[in-house]
């Protein structure tokens, strides 16, 4: 080979390995914010279960609520049909 093909060649391997200094650049950068937005999905995604979680816990709260009235109101009812069968 004589010497300006080697110099070609050089100066062509060195553009090829700046090329993929800079593509390995934009790829950590990607990657980067990539695994941001994971981790911003994760953060909001714990805090909506927990949301969740407490909705649940109020409507179970609620719904136990609502069937121990109605047993408090049942046992009303019978009380006052004993004392009006006793006052009458």
């Amino acid at each position: 080979m004589d010497k300006e093909t080697k110099e070609l060649f050089n100066a062509l391997i060195k553009e090829m390995d700046r090329m993929q200094e800079r593509t390995n650049s934009k790829i950590d950068t990607v990657q980067s914010s990539i695994n941001a937005f994971k981790e911003e999905n994760r953060n909001q995604h714990e805090q909506m279960m927990h949301e969740i979680n407490a909705c649940k816990l109020n409507l179970d709260t609620v719904d136990l609520l609502l069937k121990k009235v109605i047993l408090l109101e049942n046992e009303v009812n019978i009380l006052k049909e004993q004392v009006r069968k006793l006052t009458a």
